[in-house]
C-alpha cells in the first residue's frame, strides 16, 4: 500500500532522497550564481531561472539571512583595513558600509538601450509576428461562378464509365459528383472524381472508394447520382478538401 504524504515525512529513505534532490538543486543554483545566472552560449548570455524550493516562486525575494540562500546576498568588507575593522568592532558608533552584491536581482534582465525603430515592410514582419490569431479571419471557400458556356458545353464523354454517368449537367452545387472534361488530343486523362462538399472538392481516392462511399454517390432512392463534367480549369478554382478513402 502506498504511503500518504504525512507518513512519508517519517520515512528515512524518502527524506534522504528529497534532501539529495534539494542539495543538488541548491548546488546548481550556487554555481550559476557565480556567473550571475548567465550561461554563455555563442555570443549570447542565456538567463538561467531558478525557483524557491519551498514555495515554487522565484528567488527574487527569498530570505537570505541565515538560510540556505545566504550565498545570494554578499557583504564585502575587503576594502577596509584590519585596524578599521577592529575599531568598528569595538566601537558601536562606527558603521562600515560594505559593498553589497544581491544576486537575487540578477534573476531578471534589464534593458538599457532604446528599442530599434523599424519601418513597415518585410523586415518588420520578420521582427514582429503581425498576425493576431484571435482576430485572424479564415477565408471561406466558395464555388466559382460558371460562365454560361460551361453549362451548355458539358456534353457526354464516352471515356467515362457509362454506369457512373446518367447525363446530369448544370451548375455545381454541394453534394454533386464531378469529373473533368479532357481537352487533350493524345491519350486518355486519369479517371478522377470529386465530391463537392462545403464548397470544396474532395477527391475519391480510387474507383473502390467511389463505389463503397454510397452515402455520397447514391441518391435517397438508392440509384447512382449523375456525374457532372466540367472543364479542368474550372475545377482548379475550387479549393481542395479531404480525400475520401
Amino acid at each position: 500500500m502506498p504511503y500518504t504524504q504525512e507518513e512519508l515525512q517519517d520515512i528515512g529513505f524518502y527524506q534522504e532522497f528529497v534532501d539529495r534532490l534539494r542539495n543538488k538543486y541548491i548546488d546548481e543554483m550556487r554555481t550559476s550564481s557565480e556567473t550571475l545566472f548567465r550561461e554563455k552560449v555563442g555570443d549570447d548570455n542565456i538567463l538561467q531561472s531558478f525557483e524557491d524550493i519551498f514555495t515554487g516562486l522565484g528567488i527574487e525575494s527569498v530570505d537570505v539571512i541565515n538560510t540556505i540562500y545566504s550565498f545570494l546576498y554578499i557583504e564585502d568588507y575587503s576594502n577596509y583595513s584590519l585596524p578599521e575593522m577592529t575599531e568598528a568592532k569595538n566601537d558601536p558608533d562606527i558603521n562600515l558600509a560594505p559593498i553589497v552584491t544581491d544576486k537575487r536581482l540578477k534573476q531578471w534582465t534589464n534593458h538599457n538601450e532604446r528599442l530599434k525603430r523599424h519601418k513597415k515592410g518585410k523586415i518588420l514582419n520578420k521582427v514582429i509576428d503581425r498576425v493576431i490569431e484571435e482576430l485572424y479571419i479564415i477565408k471561406e471557400s466558395t464555388l466559382p461562378q460558371e460562365p454560361f458556356e460551361y453549362v451548355l458545353d458539358a456534353t457526354h464523354d464516352d471515356r467515362i464509365d457509362e454506369a457512373w454517368n446518367d447525363g446530369t449537367y448544370g451548375h455545381l452545387r454541394n453534394w454533386d459528383i464531378v469529373t473533368y472534361k479532357s481537352t487533350e488530343t493524345e491519350g486518355d486523362h486519369p479517371l478522377m472524381f470529386w465530391l463537392i462538399h462545403k464548397n470544396k472538392k474532395r477527391q475519391f481516392l480510387n474507383k473502390t472508394s467511389y463505389l463503397k462511399n454510397t452515402q455520397y454517390t447514391k441518391k435517397k432512392d438508392g440509384t447512382w447520382k449523375g456525374i457532372k463534367i466540367k472543364p479542368i480549369n474550372l475545377l482548379n478554382k475550387i479549393d481542395n478538401g479531404e480525400v475520401i478513402i
